[in-house]
């Protein structure tokens, strides 16, 4: 993401997160460590072997950089929790999924997504604008009218509020100390509506204020405010459910032996088997683009001509 100037925004995030955990860590006093014997434990192996399994298939036959690197940070995690207290390793979840939501979602998610979402709130706004007896007004003029105002493009409005959203769920879920159950899943499904509602409001008050009320000039004043102060909303509602939740409890210095002491030294040795098993197995997906040189254009001598060369980004593109 730093090669990439479109992804400024998750180069901060990058940045900011990388800093608020290598201070947590320090001021949590966690030191691994990597000298003893990795611990057998059955949800940070499951992470690690499934992680790395996947991310083996993803390079294979998907070749998906975004979804590569998110397999590989969580496998990376699941290893580390090998050398981590059950309950520490647990606790730190949130910050490994904030790392990886650095990476550019919002990207994605402004292609897959972005267009459907934009339909379905001109659609409910039109309805609720015709139902509220103030004017009746198609689907295209509201999405023509909105990105004629919408000429600021910030991450807390619209559907890139969503990726802006899950952040500041995971960040605050990581500070306050709420372990991820289906109660928090609860809490990220109804984020998400307010979310929606927010930004449908949004578009309602600026739809109103230009198209009918005709004051195009106030309703592109009021994008940027309307957007941030519907987000700062829906994060205080977001923020107050959490807090309902209890918080994980303090880990423990050091547990006793367990049964499955007996298996400790056998478990080292297989799981460096298994890294360099696949390891060894990892095979790219391979390059399926102009194995030929491009053919020689012959032009008439009265044709004028001028070289426009590819970009790298587009020749690239075009040679996958």
């Amino acid at each position: 993401i730093f090669t990439r100037e479109d992804f400024r925004t998750n180069q901060i995030l990058l940045i900011a997160v990388a800093a608020l955990i290598i201070s947590q860590v320090r001021n949590s006093h966690i030191r691994p460590r990597f000298d003893a014997p990795p611990r057998l434990a059955a949800l940070p192996l499951a992470l690690t072997l499934g992680g790395s399994l996947a991310y083996l298939a993803c390079e294979r036959f998907l070749d998906v950089n975004t979804l590569s690197a998110t397999l590989f940070g969580l496998a990376s995690y699941g290893l580390l929790g090998l050398w981590l207290q059950p309950a520490r390793w647990r606790a730190g979840l949130p910050a490994a999924l904030l790392l990886i939501g650095t990476l550019p979602f919002g990207e994605h998610m402004q292609t897959f997504i972005g267009y459907p979402m934009r339909i379905a709130t001109a659609a409910l706004v039109r309805d609720g604008l015709a139902a509220s007896g103030v004017g009746s007004i198609g689907i295209d003029t509201i999405l023509v009218f909105e990105n004629g105002i919408s000429q600021v493009d910030i991450p807390c409005s619209g559907v890139k509020s969503l990726w802006t959203g899950a952040m500041f769920l995971i960040a605050a879920t990581w500070i306050e100390r709420r372990p991820i159950t289906w109660r928090w899943w609860g809490t990220a499904v109804l984020f998400a509506i307010a979310l929606f509602l927010a930004n449908l409001t949004r578009v309602a008050i600026l739809v109103t204020v230009g198209a009918f009320l005709g004051w195009k000039l106030i309703a592109a004043m009021l994008h940027v405010p309307l957007g941030v102060l519907g987000f700062i909303a829906a994060c205080a509602f977001a923020l107050w459910l959490l807090r309902q939740q209890k918080a994980i409890n303090t880990p423990t210095a050091a547990s006793s032996p367990s049964r499955l002491a007996s298996r400790q030294r056998f478990f080292t040795p297989v799981l460096l088997a298994s890294i360099i098993l696949m390891a060894a197995i990892y095979t790219p997906r391979p390059v399926s683009g102009l194995d030929q040189p491009a053919p020689t254009w012959a032009f008439p001598d009265t044709l004028t001509v001028t070289p426009l060369p590819f970009k790298p980004d587009e020749y690239d593109w075009l040679t996958r």
